[in-house]
């Protein structure tokens, strides 16, 4: 019975990441999203079909290449592999740093000097109406930014802590790739497209939780993979702590520790281990209870009272709403906070209008499926075809005070020549990646372990932006982790070519 379950469930999520994968595949090949370099941050959707396929035909010389070289490329020592990209990063983010200013905004920024207010006793970001007393969910970015105020007060470690949790990223993207496949060449295509992954990079400059958040993320998926394959308490205990500061720093890892608990439960059917099952009880608690220790200390700290916030609802009714498209489909436009404003910012009388709107809502779409179905289709567009992921966006901009001092620098963040660079070369490996996961689909790559935790996360990612607000910037996490198996998937291919050339030239030969 609990074979039958398990299949059950994976011949499912396997069945349901092809069709989401294959779709985002296909919808980046002939599409590409651009983002206004502005405030306004306006989407743009552009055809892309002719480009797209041509650059598809550079990747796969790209693995024919590799291929040719693959004997050569696997006996390479990978840890001074990693060493020599890690310090081409340090290289690059040095330059950067010290060539643009430390001005933060928005977000960001608000939430880095409430850091410092709090620090000095300041505590009106918590009154009613407050930034903390509408995003309460911020809470652990905010002692984030306070634990590193107190080794420097300066944007420019926060900058430097992102750079190393990017190597660290990178780091564990790797490890985990050895624990997913036991070939040397696919620990080799994992470092080089983590590395090549250089969106993440330009992501230093935006203090925002998202690299630390990724950082205990992908840690925890390594200790997940390894308790699957050992039950040590050693990496259960790992686990436990990596969702937790994960969940902590940025709210949206709670999709990364769901996919980590039912990944939990799929091992517990398979093997009828209880420290599967045990771990995954505890993961669920430690998504919850260090939040709201959290959010009991803040509360008497500051005398406030955090158990509002903007609700839940008016962020879906945002993104469900087919008449949104002040930015782009979905993304952000007000409604939630300027509704939660009207209010008084009283939480339930908000939610009882973000209810009336998402009906609204859920009416207009019934009514009109075309425009619903154009809505939805362009949503994921503009959410997954963008292949910098606004990290060129989220740094320094010059309408926002922002500066760079060099050519280069004024071209990459002016929406110069550097940027159109960038872009291209983005969407080659975004490509190249997606390429690799279509061949792990349709060529043995349910032979791998530990395939279902990234497939879950990645299922939880898109369905989660397709009906909350959505921005291109949030979902480069789900890309990014489906690396190891994109490696993988390009192995096969590299295999598949080999085997041709071989035919070819017996066949000349004889």
């Amino acid at each position: 019975m609990r074979k039958r379950m398990n299949a059950l469930a994976e011949n499912t999520l396997w069945c349901i990441a092809a069709f989401i994968l294959l779709s985002i595949f296909a919808l980046n090949v002939f599409y590409h999203t651009t983002i206004s370099y502005d405030a306004a941050e306006k989407i743009t959707i552009h055809g892309f079909g002719a480009a797209g396929i041509l650059i598809l035909l550079l990747a796969g010389l790209l693995v024919l290449l590799l291929q040719r070289f693959s004997e050569s490329l696997k006996h390479l020592n990978q840890h001074w592999l990693f060493l020599l990209f890690s310090l081409v990063y340090c290289a690059f983010a040095a330059y950067l740093i010290a060539n643009s200013n430390t001005a933060l905004r928005a977000d960001a920024g608000t939430v880095y000097h409430i850091a410092q207010e709090f620090r000095q006793g300041n505590y009106d970001a918590f009154a009613q109406g407050g930034y903390m007393s509408v995003y309460p969910h911020q809470l652990g970015l905010m002692m984030f930014d306070l634990l590193i105020s107190f080794l420097a007060l300066t944007p420019v470690l926060n900058f430097s802590v992102n750079l190393l949790m990017v190597l660290g990223i990178n780091f564990f993207c790797w490890k985990i790739s050895k624990e997913l496949s036991g070939d040397r060449m696919v620990h080799f295509l994992t470092l080089l497209l983590s590395f090549a992954f250089f969106p993440q990079l330009f992501f230093i400059m935006f203090v925002y939780g998202q690299i630390p958040g990724l950082f205990f993320l992908c840690m925890g998926f390594y200790f997940t993979l390894r308790f699957a394959r050992t039950s040590s308490w050693a990496s259960c205990l790992g686990v436990l702590l990596c969702i937790s500061m994960a969940v902590l720093l940025r709210k949206n890892n709670l999709i990364g520790g769901i996919a980590i608990t039912l990944y939990l439960l799929l091992q517990w059917i398979d093997r009828k281990n209880d420290r599967q099952l045990m771990a995954a009880v505890m993961a669920v608690i430690c998504m919850i209870v260090p939040g709201k220790l959290l959010q009991g200390y803040v509360e008497e700290k500051t005398h406030s009272d955090l158990n509002g916030g903007c609700p839940a609802v008016l962020w879906i009714a945002m993104g469900t709403d087919i008449e949104n498209e002040v930015r782009g489909p979905g993304w952000y436009n007000k409604f939630s906070y300027n509704t939660f404003a009207d209010t008084g910012f009283q939480q339930e009388p908000a939610a009882e209008l973000g209810k009336e709107k998402l009906c609204e809502n859920m009416h207009k779409i019934i009514q009109n499926p075309k425009e619903a179905f154009s809505f939805f289709y362009r949503k994921v567009i503009s959410t997954w075809c963008d292949p910098l992921y606004q990290s060129i966006w989220s740094g320094p901009m010059q309408v926002a005070d922002q500066t760079t001092y060099t050519p280069l620098l004024l071209s990459l963040y002016g929406d110069g020549k550097a940027e159109d660079f960038a872009d291209m070369c983005a969407k080659f490996v975004s490509l190249l990646l997606y390429a690799g996961i279509c061949a792990f689909l349709f060529w043995g790559g349910r032979k791998e372990r530990g395939w279902e935790l990234m497939f879950l996360y990645m299922i939880g990612g898109v369905l989660f932006h397709l009906f909350w607000e959505t921005k291109s910037q949030y979902v480069y996490p789900y890309v990014f982790c489906l690396i190891p198996l994109a490696a993988s998937g390009l192995h096969r291919l590299m295999q598949l070519a080999g085997k041709r050339l071989k035919k070819r030239e017996g066949s000349m030969l004889s």
